[in-house]
């Protein structure tokens, strides 16, 4: 799950992404803690990535 960044360069070996992840930090969900990454309850994005197969596209708007 990705999206094109102009300020990430890397997300995992790939190029320009933007990723939906989890974290062990709570706290820092719906914060300002990242390049543009997206993060999620380790709970959630657990649920999501078996929802949706591997290079869906995700539109968030």
């Amino acid at each position: 799950m990705s999206a094109f960044s102009e300020v990430l360069d890397e997300f995992l070996g790939g190029p320009g992404q933007i990723g939906l992840h989890g974290t062990d930090d709570a706290g820092s969900i719906g914060q300002a803690a990242s390049h543009g990454c997206i993060r999620m309850s380790n709970e959630d994005i657990t649920t999501l990535s078996t929802l949706l197969p591997l290079g869906t596209p995700i539109v968030i708007s």
